[in-house]
């Protein structure tokens, strides 16, 4: 998972944060391109406000031999705003992440909300 923990607005007013960039499940082993694509992974067409935002990779080691995302629905359309990793990890019985990393991306100028052009093969 890849939340923007300061959306739109930086850390001091993030009114609908945490927002989901990215999500992908089922990977296998080392084998991340295999993983299944939750949700798309979208940055430029997000509409962050100017300033710095905090951006958090979190990787979880999922259960075995169980159907995690089956009633996920379209990736596209998921939920991106106020998403609540604590909610959804506990929900799929995902644990503490095992793995994490972040950046603070320095938005120069306030973006405006793009439509996202993602094949079915994006993620």
């Amino acid at each position: 998972m890849t939340p923007g923990l300061d959306f739109p607005a930086t850390k001091d007013k993030p009114y609908k944060a945490p927002y989901q960039h990215w999500a992908v499940g089922s990977i296998h082993e080392d084998q991340f391109l295999s993983g299944e694509c939750l949700i798309n992974y979208e940055w430029t067409a997000a509409p962050y406000k100017k300033g710095k935002h905090r951006v958090v990779f979190l990787i979880y080691r999922e259960p075995d031999k169980e159907e995690l995302w089956k009633n996920w629905g379209n990736n596209i359309e998921a939920p991106r705003t106020y998403f609540n990793t604590t909610k959804f990890s506990t929900k799929y019985r995902l644990g503490d992440p095992v793995a994490v990393n972040f950046f603070i991306a320095d938005i120069k100028e306030d973006h405006k909300s793009r439509p996202i052009e993602a094949s079915p093969h994006d993620c």
